[in-house]
């Protein structure tokens, strides 16, 4: 009934009213790991424990003495944002950030200065200077960056304000080159007069009384300029010889490699008190005191198990690990870090923020030189990872190198080379001690410390693992299951938790799992998760799991109910919120049946996502799980997203997304509840977004009837 997957175009849709205070840290306790990426580039995990819930962190530490190196990572243009693993990346990449802020839901371009191999791509835009640069020997540091130029024209020069910007001052002007690509510069140029120059081989080619749009050839560039610029660009015929100049320095220097950020976290070792008041997903880079060493650090965010970190929080962490210096690079759902594990090619997503992965204009990339091709080492981990994938409705687990006694875990190994990179294998064996090893599944023994080994040729590694006692009791997450009816399907986990509270993660292999076979089938997965999949319309029941002894029972529940939640007699209490729109009212109104909610909004204000809320008067609870909403609209035919802003029980805050209002009259918009929610929820406003930034428009739409379809109650 209800659609599960979110159109990828609200991706980029801003949500204001995530934003939350946090408080304050206390009993901050860090434990972690390390990953060997490649010679001296590091990938560690840690976790922070603090009163208002826990913060996970992921940091990459590079060595800019050693073999790696760090370039500029970003699209086919400035105006072509992709995810971070689709940006042109160098060869050899094995690690790579996002990084600048962008113009969100307009052009896509970094807002602060690029750099690329020494070439100079934009400059900053005010308010975002600062930039993480990486000088001509390779030394890096966060600097504030200063833009110069000179347009030689006939008469007298005019000064250069902008290159590839998307704002251009008022009476200023702005270049562009083939690097911006072909959005339409008319957000640069704004309202009033507008004088473009196209200029090749350093001679006007052609004069415009518009800004333009489109790819610009290469060996080509546009001199925009505005108001009293556009005057005087108005005076040069086509023809005259027109020579551009502009630079950019940062720390005294021309960058080889640059990206912007917005607020500098650390100085001279010391934090400098930035925050937004909110915990987010966060992105952030730092260098130590000599620029010799550069720490990439993402938190997690907005996802089960973790709110998200402050700005001081992360700011603390890298200091911490060394950083002298530090830079906020986008956050939220931008916040991305890509890291390859020894003995791969392809780095992967190292951090969650709750949805999938942003399109994002640039970012940092870390590469080394080929290895010889010769195993070295072997690389040895659990199969079972602790993060879940990114959007999963999972927290993460506990450790899987922690395992109970009499129980498996599963192991996987590769070999790598002088340079980390995958190596041929001439067949693995394996060895334990404390344990028993049969084809990369280690028998834990008795409790204590244990050791598996494997080998191929003369190259070995090992991996570590803690024998805890049998469990005293086990847990499953979630701890119940909710169908509406007989399709799709739930994963679960299931963790033992020791006589002394330590927790580890049960295979599926060792889980002896029953469930009445006219409700449900239950399959293992290799994720380490058991997946549920209803096979009757309605009933309850039970999912038993038993292992190392111990059995836990999983409530499980088929069918679903229509719960109103709000029919708006009372809409003179909601109250009316915007972001980006230029204005939005809330009244009442004829509903469907009896009094509804009308919203007036106005889409004119801006050529970004923009959306007009109608706000509760208090949150609207939803006992049990959602499994979707509905809302009779009658629409204006205006073409925007209906949607919904919930809270979850985790105090997450999440957008569930309908369909686009492209008819007139009345209509039941049906809403999803996207994955990772944790259950219940409830909704606070009710609103319209429109996320095409080309659509310029205002119109009314009244509300009536909201329901939600929820497991039954009991």
């Amino acid at each position: 009934m209800f659609r599960r997957a979110a159109a990828a175009a609200l991706a980029l849709v801003p949500t204001l009213w995530l934003i939350t205070p946090g408080a304050a840290a206390a009993g901050t306790a860090h434990t972690g790991r390390e990953v060997p990426v490649a010679p001296g580039v590091a990938l560690s995990s840690s976790r922070a424990a603090g009163d208002d819930g826990t913060r996970r962190f992921s940091m990459l530490s590079v060595d800019l003495d050693g073999p790696a190196a760090v370039s500029y990572l970003g699209g086919e243009s400035l105006t072509d944002p992709a995810p971070l693993a689709r940006l042109r990346a160098p060869g050899g990449t094995v690690a790579a950030v996002n990084g600048d802020f962008f113009d969100s839901g307009a052009s896509g371009a970094p807002l602060g200065a690029a750099v690329r191999g020494g070439t100079l791509l934009k400059s900053p835009t005010a308010g975002h200077r600062h930039v993480a640069a990486i000088d001509p020997s390779g030394r890096g540091g966060i600097h504030r960056a200063s833009f110069s130029g000179t347009a030689d024209l006939p008469g007298a020069d005019v000064a250069v304000d902008r290159l590839n910007s998307h704002r251009v001052p008022v009476d200023g002007t702005g270049v562009f080159t083939p690097a911006w690509g072909g959005h339409p510069r008319g957000r640069a140029a704004g309202s009033g007069p507008v004088t473009e120059l196209v200029i090749g081989e350093q001679t006007v080619r052609s004069v415009r009384d518009s800004a333009g749009s489109g790819p610009i050839e290469p060996g080509t560039r546009v001199l925009l300029g505005r108001g009293a610029a556009a005057e005087r660009l108005a005076e040069v015929p086509v023809g005259a010889a027109v020579a551009l100049d502009y630079t950019l320095r940062a720390g005294g220097f021309r960058p080889r490699t640059a990206v912007g950020g917005r607020h500098v976290l650390l100085r001279d070792g010391e934090v400098t008190g930035a925050d937004d008041g909110a915990r987010h997903p966060r992105s952030a880079i730092g260098f130590s005191r000599t620029g010799r060493r550069m720490f990439l650090l993402v938190a997690d965010g907005r996802a089960p198990g973790t709110r998200g970190a402050t700005l001081q929080e992360t700011a603390e962490r890298l200091r911490r690990a060394g950083a002298h210096d530090a830079l906020e690079f986008d956050g939220g759902g931008s916040a991305t870090l890509l890291a390859r594990e020894p003995g791969t090619e392809r780095p992967v997503i190292r951090n969650r923020t709750g949805g999938p992965e942003r399109a994002v204009p640039n970012g940092l990339a870390v590469h080394v030189p080929a290895g010889d091709g010769t195993a070295r080492g072997v690389w040895v981990r659990p199969r079972l990872g602790a993060r879940p994938e990114r959007g999963s409705a999972l927290s993460p687990r506990p450790d899987p190198h922690r395992v109970f006694s009499g129980l498996s875990r599963a192991l996987t190994a590769r070999a790598y080379d002088s340079a980390h990179g995958p190596a041929p294998e001439s067949g693995l064996t394996w060895a334990a001690e404390g344990g028993t090893v049969d084809s990369g599944v280690f028998r834990a023994g008795a409790p204590g410390e244990a050791r598996v080994t494997a080998r191929t040729g003369g190259a070995r590694g090992a991996a570590g693992m803690r024998v805890l006692p049998g469990p005293a009791r086990l847990e499953t997450e979630p701890d119940a299951l909710a169908f509406a009816g007989a399709s799709g399907g739930r994963r679960f986990v299931v963790d033992g938790v020791a006589p002394d509270g330590t927790r580890a993660p049960i295979e599926p292999a060792d889980a002896a799992v029953s469930v009445e076979p006219d409700l449900a089938a239950v399959t293992r997965r290799g994720d380490g998760s058991l997946l549920v999949e209803p096979t009757a319309e309605s009933g309850t029941g039970t999912v038993t799991v038993e292992a190392g002894g111990r059995s836990v029972a999983v409530p499980l529940r088929i069918g679903s109910r229509s719960v109103r939640l709000a029919d708006f007699d009372d809409a003179a209490s909601w109250r009316a919120e915007t972001y980006r729109a230029a204005s939005a009212e809330v009244a009442p109104a004829e509903g469907y049946s009896g009094r509804g909610l009308a919203l007036d909004y106005d889409f004119t204000a801006q050529r970004r996502s923009r959306a007009a809320y109608a706000a509760a008067p208090a949150p609207l609870q939803v006992g049990g799980t959602a499994f979707g909403f509905s809302v009779r609209v009658r629409g204006d035919g205006g073409g925007a997203l209906v949607a919904l802003a919930v809270t979850d029980a985790e105090g997450r805050r999440h957008s569930c997304y309908g369909e686009r209002v492209d008819w007139q009259g009345w209509r039941t918009a049906e809403i999803d509840v996207p994955e990772g929610v944790a259950h219940p929820v409830a909704v606070e406003r009710v609103y319209l977004v429109e996320t095409r930034s080309a659509r310029q428009y205002r119109g009314r739409v009244v509300f009536d009837d909201l329901r939600a379809f929820a497991a039954p109650a009991g």
